[in-house]
C-alpha cells in the first residue's frame, strides 16, 4: 500500500504540474497546486504490471485483453453499484478527447452546448474550437453549497437549440456530488427537451465518505438511452499521462456513430501501457482507493479547519468529491488580475485562477489537495503568512 506522506521528486520528469511552472506562472520556486494531477505514488500493483509489460521488448499496436470488459464492469458494480451491458463499453484516448469526439458527432456548427458554470475549462475549448456556442447556466449558492438552478436550465433549453449538455459529475471545480433527486430532475428536464447528456464522471471514484456517487445513466433505462458517460482510472490512480479512458454508451443510436467518428478521426487506438495500468487498477485497487480517500478526507478537513482559524478572509467551499478545493477569495478584496499574483508573489503557491472556469469564477481560485500532507502544511502556512502580513 502506498505511503501518501512520501515526497517524490517530480522536477525533471517532464511533469506538466512541476516542469511547466516557469513557463506558465513566470517562476518555478512556488508550490504547484494548480493542474488536477496527484503527487502520490500510484497503486503498487500498477507499477508491477507496467514493469512486467515493459520487460517484453515490443510495444506495437495493442488489442484490449479478452477480460478487459469484465474487469471494468466489475469495478463499476463494486464501487458504484452500476451494471451496464458489456456492449456499451467503448475505448477512448482520454475523457476530454472523448467529449470532443461526442460534441463533433452529436452537434453541428452553431449549435449550443449547455454546461453548469463555473465549469471545467476544457469544456469551453471543446465548444469554441468546433464552432459551437457554450450556454453557461450558473450554479446557485444556497448558503452552504452550490446547487443546480433548474429554472435557469429550463429557460436555456427552451429558448435555444441545445442538442447536448455536458454534465460534470462530481463537479469540477466546486466539488459537488450530485444527489439522486438533483440528477433525476435535471435528467428529466433534458430528456423532455431532447438534450443528450454527455456525463464526465472521471472523478467518480474520488468521493468523500459522507457522500455517494450516482452514475447518471444508472437512474433509469430512459436516462441511460439518452446519455454518453466517460470515466477512467486516470484521476483515481494518477494515470492521466497514459491517455486511457472508457465511454459507456448504452444505446446503439449513439454508440455506433460515436465509434464511427472515432474511426474517422483516427482516434481510439489502445495505449499499450494505459490498458495494462487500467486493468491492474480496476482488477483489485479497491483497498488502495479507500486508503487514498481516507487520506484526502483528512487533508480536506485540515484545510477547512486551518482556513477557518488562520485565514478567515478565504472561505473554502467544502468539497464532497474530487481532490480539488474551490476557494472563495473575495474577502481579500483584490482585483481580478491581482488575485492570482497575490498567491504567486506573496504566498508562493500556484493555483488555478477562477476566471478560467467562466465569469462565475471571478474572485475564486481552485486548489489541488492531492499532495503529501507536509507539503499542504507548508502551503497553508505560506498563505496564512501572506494574509496576515
Amino acid at each position: 500500500m502506498s505511503d501518501f506522506d512520501q515526497l517524490v521528486e517530480r522536477r525533471g520528469t517532464d511533469s506538466v504540474k512541476w516542469d511547466e511552472l516557469a513557463q506558465k506562472f513566470g517562476r518555478a520556486d512556488v508550490i504547484p497546486m494548480w493542474v488536477s494531477d496527484m503527487d502520490f505514488p500510484t497503486y503498487p500493483a500498477i507499477q508491477r504490471a507496467l514493469a512486467e509489460r515493459a520487460q517484453h521488448p515490443l510495444y506495437g499496436y495493442t488489442l484490449k485483453p479478452p477480460d478487459y470488459g469484465a474487469v471494468v464492469l466489475g469495478w463499476l458494480k463494486r464501487r458504484q453499484g452500476w451494471e451496464p451491458d458489456a456492449d456499451a463499453l467503448v475505448h477512448v484516448n482520454g475523457v476530454v478527447r472523448g467529449l470532443a469526439t461526442a460534441v463533433a458527432c452529436f452537434t453541428q456548427p452553431g449549435d449550443a452546448v449547455l454546461v453548469l458554470s463555473p465549469t471545467y475549462h476544457p469544456f469551453r475549448a471543446i465548444a469554441e474550437h468546433q464552432g459551437r456556442r457554450l450556454v453557461e447556466v450558473p450554479l446557485a449558492w444556497d448558503g452552504r453549497r452550490f446547487v443546480i438552478d433548474f429554472d435557469a436550465v429550463r429557460q436555456a433549453v427552451a429558448s435555444t437549440r441545445v442538442p447536448a449538455a455536458i454534465l460534470c459529475s462530481p463537479h469540477n471545480p466546486v466539488g459537488r456530488v450530485w444527489e439522486r433527486g438533483e440528477l433525476l430532475q435535471l435528467g428529466q428536464l433534458l430528456l423532455d427537451h431532447g438534450v443528450l447528456v454527455l456525463s464526465d464522471e472521471v472523478h467518480s471514484d474520488l468521493i468523500y465518505p459522507e457522500y455517494r456517487h450516482i452514475p447518471f445513466a444508472s437512474l433509469s433505462p430512459e436516462f441511460a438511452a439518452n446519455s454518453v458517460t466517460f470515466m477512467a482510472a486516470s484521476k483515481t490512480f494518477g494515470l492521466a499521462g497514459l491517455q486511457t479512458s472508457v465511454a459507456i454508451i448504452p444505446s446503439p443510436t449513439w454508440r455506433e456513430p460515436f465509434a464511427a467518428m472515432q474511426d474517422a478521426l483516427g482516434s481510439g487506438l489502445v495505449n499499450t501501457f494505459g490498458i495494462t495500468a487500467t486493468m491492474a487498477a480496476f482488477r483489485d485497487g479497491d483497498g488502495w482507493v479507500d486508503a487514498l480517500m481516507a487520506y484526502l478526507a483528512a487533508s480536506r478537513d485540515l484545510m477547512l479547519q486551518y482556513f477557518a482559524e488562520h485565514i478567515p478572509a478565504i472561505r473554502p467551499v467544502r468539497p464532497e468529491g474530487t481532490y480539488l478545493a474551490w476557494l472563495d477569495c473575495r474577502g481579500l478584496s483584490l482585483a481580478d488580475d491581482a488575485l492570482p499574483r497575490w498567491f504567486l508573489d506573496r504566498a508562493g503557491v500556484a493555483l488555478t485562477d477562477g476566471r478560467d472556469f467562466g465569469e462565475q469564477g471571478r474572485g475564486f481560485q481552485r486548489m489541488n489537495l492531492a499532495m503529501p500532507r507536509p507539503v499542504l502544511h507548508e502551503a497553508f502556512g505560506k498563505i496564512a503568512a501572506a494574509a496576515q502580513a
